[in-house]
């Protein structure tokens, strides 16, 4: 069962694509190792509170970014990242941005740097791959199912909470895409990945 599980996050890799996902040399690379060692509605804001001063343009800026990448502009969203990279969006991670929801909670300013608390809701990854068909076995199949499966009305979510860091430059403020927020915009997808290593290998 692992294994099949396993093999399906692998997949993923290579239908997922996008912001801060694993490359698929080094996710196989980290395949083998377990093998051998192991037995060989758009982004949303309307709850959180009202900002001011500086501390409400951090929070215009959280909101522009999730605005642009909800709505797959990965031009105007890479405009928004510290070190200012294009996003491009594969079919899987257009179909897992559709419905992300963020609610800040906190708003903190040193300087320029700022820190957000926000929770992240998105399609819960771990209980979409475990739920997959035991026959997948191509890329193209387990992208037909995985898009399938997210864009099911009661497909399955989970909340991240997530510290969005921000730096201040002349002109706005910019956030930085860190393993916490690339995994929460990929629904929990790269700890599910790591998780499964840790028990092949353990």
């Amino acid at each position: 069962m692992k294994k099949r599980l396993l093999m399906f996050a692998v997949l993923a890799v290579l239908v997922v694509g996008g912001t801060g996902c694993s490359k698929f040399a080094e996710v196989k690379e980290m395949f083998a190792e377990a093998e051998e060692e192991g037995d060989s509605e758009k982004e949303e804001t309307s709850e959180a509170p009202a900002f001011e001063g500086e501390e409400g343009e951090v929070q215009d800026a959280c909101s522009a970014f999730f605005e642009a990448y909800t709505a797959l502009d990965g031009e105007k969203a890479g405009e928004m990242i510290r070190y200012g990279q294009t996003l491009e969006f594969s079919e899987l991670q257009g179909a897992l941005s559709e419905d992300i929801q963020v609610v800040i909670s906190s708003i903190q300013v040193d300087g320029g740097d700022a820190e957000v608390q926000a929770q992240i809701t998105n399609i819960d990854m771990e209980a979409v791959i475990e739920g997959l068909p035991e026959d997948i076995s191509s890329k193209e199949e387990a992208t037909e199912a995985m898009i399938k499966a997210i864009k099911d009305k009661d497909a399955p979510t989970a909340t991240f909470e997530v510290t969005l860091l921000f730096t201040k430059t002349e002109e706005t403020w910019l956030v930085e895409i860190t393993p916490e927020l690339s995994d929460a915009l990929l629904g929990g997808y790269q700890s599910f990945l790591n998780k499964l290593l840790e028990e092949m290998i353990s």
